[in-house]
């Protein structure tokens, strides 16, 4: 039985590649439609990806990314690993990173669950409306915003409620120890609407007849989430968890480049001002792409790990 299916993999494997063919054939004008985007995703997407090779070359501006000689040695541009600068950069890095996303990940899911209780339609499209727009808006914008309310003036909004307790005005803006919870709060504020939608959307797939049967056997609102509403949000919750793993290496550049200050500078240095610093400031373009290499080659193992974790424990995962 073994030989005969043996002998008739080869005859099968060409009908299979003939009938590929003649489908391409028949649906020809749907694969020329297709054309021109594999074609832009080609250009936009692949090709740039030979770039990392600009990580082992020795850069020349006048030869080019791809005509510039290779460093000699090969890793010399990985100098940065001992450079003190860049672990006291990284440290700073993960610190921020890892604190938005202990307290930035729970949110929006607390908001949907808070929102999904609600039963008056106008109150939760309007709270959702509200908390979704600041996910809009630029962080120049945000920071322009962040600043006046934070303002060292007599007339912000915070100092005008410190006032009110007969406290001095602060400078929240310029204090050290302040610096990192504005960046996790606001990164928080910014983003905790945008998150809800996806949640809500989960739990309005989940089957009511759920609800009503545990509420006839006595369930609780809060036994209810637990048991049919969280499990339910879980697939997703994963999911959104493995593709946010990645940003543990990324504190968020427009955040923090337009938060900071002169006097916060040192708390807002992190991996993404870093590179910028040496590849457009101090034109070491070879060394930055070295570092962005690390970068996403640590990203990608981090997902591939996270991934396999919620696949093997979970049953859930991207692919």
């Amino acid at each position: 039985m073994a030989d005969t299916t043996t002998a008739d993999a080869p005859t099968r494997r060409p009908a299979r590649v003939r009938n590929t063919l003649e489908t391409m054939v028949r649906q020809r004008w749907l694969y020329l439609l297709l054309a021109p985007s594999l074609v832009a995703v080609a250009i936009f997407n692949y090709w740039p990806l030979y770039g990392f090779t600009l990580a082992f070359r020795d850069y020349n501006a006048w030869a080019g990314p791809f005509a510039s000689p290779w460093s000699s040695p090969i890793f010399y541009n990985f100098w940065f690993f001992q450079d003190p600068e860049f672990w006291y950069v990284l440290r700073n890095t993960v610190r921020i990173s890892v604190l938005k996303f202990v307290f930035g990940w729970p949110a929006p899911i607390l908001l949907a669950l808070l929102l999904n209780e609600i039963r008056h339609s106008g109150f939760k499209r309007t709270v959702q409306t509200i908390s979704y727009l600041p996910h809009f808006l630029s962080w120049v914008i945000m920071a322009a915003v962040i600043y006046r309310i934070l303002d060292y003036q007599s007339n912000s909004p915070v100092n005008v409620i410190i006032g009110i307790f007969g406290a001095e005005p602060v400078a929240l803006m310029g204090d050290e120890q302040a610096f990192i919870p504005i960046v996790v709060l606001s990164a928080i504020f910014k983003e905790i609407g945008w998150g809800t939608i996806i949640y809500l959307a989960t739990i309005a797939n989940i089957n009511p007849e759920l609800y009503e049967q545990a509420e006839i056997d006595g369930a609780g609102k809060l036994r209810q989430t637990r048991h049919i509403t969280l499990p339910g949000m879980v697939p997703i919750i994963l999911i959104l968890l493995v593709l946010s793993i990645p940003a543990i290496l990324q504190a968020g550049f427009d955040q923090l480049y337009n938060l900071m200050n002169a006097s916060t500078r040192r708390m807002a240095y992190v991996t993404d001002i870093y590179v910028l610093r040496l590849g457009l400031i101090q034109g070491q373009y070879s060394t930055a792409a070295a570092l962005e290499l690390v970068y996403s080659v640590v990203g990608l193992a981090l997902v591939l790990i996270a991934n396999y974790l919620s696949k093997s424990r979970a049953g859930h995962g991207i692919w």
